[in-house]
């Protein structure tokens, strides 16, 4: 959903409760309103007409960090493009951290 060659950042860290994930892109973003929609089964955003897809990946995401006890949002970017994070209980140690 975003552009080819953009770059998409990936970054990992740690809280004294939890491991963070996020991935974003430099795309078009989400629909404001859609930051939760997106994640409810069979939901495809406008944007989204000329991909592939029955709408679950993200349910289907959503369901698995759920069952780990987590919690899984998107945001847009204030730089343009949508990021997507994933955060999943327990204290981490993370290399290099």
């Amino acid at each position: 959903y975003t552009p080819a060659g953009s770059p998409i950042e990936i970054a990992a860290w740690s809280t004294d409760k939890a491991l963070v994930l996020k991935i974003a892109d430099r795309g078009a973003g989400l629909p404001a309103g859609t930051e939760q929609r997106v994640f409810e089964r069979f939901y495809r955003g406008t944007s989204a007409s000329g991909t592939a897809g029955m709408g679950l990946g993200l349910t289907i995401c959503r369901g698995i960090v759920e069952a780990h006890g987590g919690r899984i949002w998107a945001e847009n970017e204030p730089q343009g493009g949508a990021a997507f994070y994933v955060s999943l209980p327990g204290a981490v140690s993370l290399p290099g951290a």
